[in-house]
């Protein structure tokens, strides 16, 4: 009877193993989802930023030439 006991108790903890196994392989599929959308995120973030800082330059860079063009170089 003590036999059956320790035999059924040694299965319950292969069976919380397995589980705590799978729900570790489940978190780390997670966190490798969770980086490769971090890393979208500010890559977009460093795309809008560099978009709105060459449209700037741009802006720039046209005022300048009407400038020179109404009031001719300095």
């Amino acid at each position: 009877m003590e036999m059956s006991k320790v035999r059924m108790e040694a299965a319950g903890l292969r069976d919380a193993l397995l589980k705590v196994q799978n729900l570790n392989e489940g978190l780390g599929q997670d966190k490798d989802d969770l980086n490769k959308l971090i890393i979208q995120v500010v890559s977009s973030q460093y795309q809008r930023t560099y978009l709105y800082l060459t449209s700037d330059i741009a802006l720039d860079i046209m005022l300048s030439r009407a400038m020179i063009l109404r009031h001719g170089p300095c």
